[in-house]
């Protein structure tokens, strides 16, 4: 192996001395840490036949090959698993869920957004613009009451403004 498998980082030939060993183990892991995205993070078991390269993040009550790793990030290189604890701020892609997560330290959780809050553009499935702020394309958009009446209110900025409803094709 000349190039390490996600990075394509080249490593030391084996003879330059007895660095490339630790050298090649530092590039096989951070080829395996950087753009970091795991296959799944449902599995307690290393797979059977795992290829190089492969990368999971251990699940709860984990047995075999990774017992005592649940929550590690498991590598598979040069023919064996190596793991690794997260640390706070790491982010994965997580292959089987179309999923990025997040690492807080403790627990691995969702990395989307918490609050829309003063965001100059929304477009929902479709693009928002200067003039459209705000742009929605749907079959139906739905305003639920959280009350007993709901309101649409359109502000005018000032009185000899006009504020409007228009209905175009």
């Amino acid at each position: 192996m000349s190039d390490t498998t996600h990075l394509v980082l080249p490593l030391l030939a084996a003879s330059q001395s007895q660095k490339h060993i630790t050298h090649n183990e530092a590039l096989t892991l951070l080829d395996g840490l950087v753009m970091g995205a795991v296959k799944s993070r449902v599995l307690a078991i290393a797979p059977a036949t795992p290829s190089e390269g492969d990368r999971y993040l251990v699940a709860t009550g984990p047995t075999g090959l990774w017992a005592g790793q649940a929550g590690k990030l498991a590598l598979f290189g040069n023919g064996a698993w190596s793991f690794t604890a997260p640390q706070e701020g790491w982010m994965l892609w997580v292959d089987d869920e179309d999923v990025q997560i997040l690492y807080n330290g403790s627990t691995w959780g969702s990395n989307a957004p918490t609050s829309l809050q003063n965001m100059s553009l929304v477009g929902i499935n479709a693009a928002a613009d200067v003039t459209n702020k705000l742009s929605v394309a749907s079959t139906a958009t739905l305003f639920n009451h959280a009350g007993n009446g709901h309101q649409i209110k359109i502000n005018k900025n000032a009185l000899a403004d006009t504020a409007s409803i228009l209905y175009q094709t």
